[in-house]
């Protein structure tokens, strides 16, 4: 039985490492982590009201990952919130706006009253994804936001 230390060392081992792995909207840090990993710049950044926000930026965008589904006291959150606004000098129109939205399935845009335009991208399964997972998830993000901003003719 000297083998059995070393079975379950090596078990609790393996559960850190895919612990580590796990990416959950009830921790932004783990979101952070997953980000920074990947080489992408993340901080944290809440909201006045105490909403968890973490700022990154990919394909020449900045970009909001924003915590919803929260307890009162803004912990425990479940779901992500993927938002990026492109300040245009002439905006954007309605009709481009509603085109995006017509042909796709992940994102969803909208112009500010400024007439700038946002789009955002909800993961309602924000809970205990693998890494794998969330790097799929930015990948889709990503390239939305490449479409995107190809799509309103804005200035990467």
């Amino acid at each position: 039985m000297k083998f059995a230390p070393l079975l379950v060392s090596a078990a609790l081992m393996a559960g850190a490492a895919q612990a580590q792995g796990v990416v959950t909207a009830a921790n932004p840090q783990t979101v952070i982590d997953q980000l920074q990993s990947l080489g992408y710049k993340a901080s944290y950044e809440p909201y006045e009201s105490g909403r968890p926000n973490v700022i990154s930026a990919a394909a020449g965008v900045n970009y909001a990952i924003s915590f919803y589904g929260c307890l009162e006291d803004m912990t425990d959150c479940r779901t992500l919130m993927f938002t990026a606004g492109l300040d245009m000098p002439d905006g954007s129109s309605m009709e481009t706006i509603n085109n995006w939205n017509q042909t796709r399935v992940y994102t969803h845009a909208f112009l500010d009253p400024a007439g700038d335009p946002y789009f955002r991208m909800a993961v309602i399964r924000g809970q205990d994804m693998s890494a794998e997972e969330f790097r799929r998830i930015l990948e889709i993000w990503e390239d939305a936001m490449v479409d995107f901003t190809d799509e309103v003719g804005f200035e990467r």
